[in-house]
């Protein structure tokens, strides 16, 4: 380069090429070590690849192959001879499947043997034309499967179908809400009754207790029970087998022994609170039958201990029946 008279110029030039010249030596170092590490790296694959070659060389000794295309070779003839090993294991086992184990297996391998190969052939056409049809049937099977998909698909990706299964799925959805629903207010229906029928056995009006009595003693216990409903003004009763009877399904008598029953009752417990009363019947006996009609009296009898009773009839047999227990007679004309 030509130095300038102007000397900071000529400076500013000198350090500017000086700069330019370190970086190049530096580029040259870097390069030339780069350069080293590139050749101590080729010198180790080359070592390597001389390891590599020489057990290549004692591996292909130990099989006792020459080269590399020897030993590909015998592989290829080693793997050869396991398929057909594993080939004729799968046939093997084929036959046994179809003919059976043991004797009935060599029977059958010594029939093949002793058997011409024409013999074999036709065999072997026969066989190979109902494997021709029995692929036309699949092939038709299949077929048919696949129309059936393709109409299932279309029935899937229909957007009516999408729609009817979405609205299908929320009325489950519905049906298992209102079974939930359904459930719970069964069984809340079976606690109310559970607890409507211990009410109706145990917290009956007191009436209603001491009729129960007096009637079970007149029908000798064939009805052990007298009930009112909670939700009903009928009254009920119960035999010895818990078999229940309205009003209608009872015998007049038995209806007329009901009603005597809880007038008796509602006396005892009016007489709880208040003076004894005289009590007037009419003939009520007239529908009884006469083992009843003695149990009865017999109420009548006690009922008459602790209050005036006075009983109208117009037959002799219950005036005689009166009379016997001591009953004060007054005629009327």
């Amino acid at each position: 380069f030509i130095v300038d008279s102007n000397i900071p110029t000529s400076i500013q030039v000198i350090y500017r090429h000086f700069d330019e010249t370190r970086i190049l030596r530096e580029k040259k170092e870097n390069l030339e070590a780069q350069l080293r590490g590139v050749n101590e790296k080729i010198n180790r694959l080359n070592r390597k690849i001389e390891e590599k070659n020489g057990e290549v060389s004692e591996f292909l000794k130990s099989v006792d192959v020459v080269d590399e295309d020897s030993f590909i070779e015998k592989n290829k003839n080693v793997e050869r001879k396991k398929y057909l090993d594993r080939l004729i294991a799968e046939k093997k086992e084929y036959i046994q499947l179809r003919v059976g184990l043991g004797g009935a297996y060599y029977k059958f391998i010594e029939s093949v043997k002793s058997s011409s190969q024409e013999e074999n052939h036709q065999k072997l056409d026969g066989a190979s034309k109902r494997l021709t049809e029995l692929n036309i049937e699949k092939d038709q099977l299949l077929q048919t499967i696949g129309e059936t998909k393709t109409q299932v698909d279309y029935l899937v990706n229909n957007e009516d179908m999408s729609k009817q299964q979405t609205e299908l799925e929320i009325r489950r959805q519905k049906i298992r809400e209102c079974g939930k629903e359904w459930a719970v207010g069964k069984i809340a229906l079976h606690m109310l009754d559970q607890a409507r029928k211990k009410y109706e056995k145990e917290r009956q009006p007191e009436v209603i207790k001491a009729a129960e009595g007096i009637f079970g003693y007149v029908t000798q216990k064939s009805y052990s029970r007298i009930f009112k409903p909670m939700d009903s003004d009928d009254i009920f009763i119960v035999d010895k087998n818990e078999q229940v009877k309205g009003l209608l399904e009872m015998s007049r008598g038995t209806r007329e022994q009901l009603y005597l029953a809880l007038r008796f009752g509602l006396i005892e417990e009016f007489e709880k609170r208040s003076e004894p009363l005289p009590l007037v019947m009419d003939d009520i006996f007239v529908n009884f039958d006469e083992n009843r009609n003695s149990q009865m009296l017999d109420k009548v009898l006690q009922f008459s201990q602790k209050r005036q009773v006075i009983v109208l009839t117009c037959h002799k047999g219950v005036f005689d029946a009166y009379s016997s227990l001591g009953a004060n007679a007054v005629t009327i004309l």
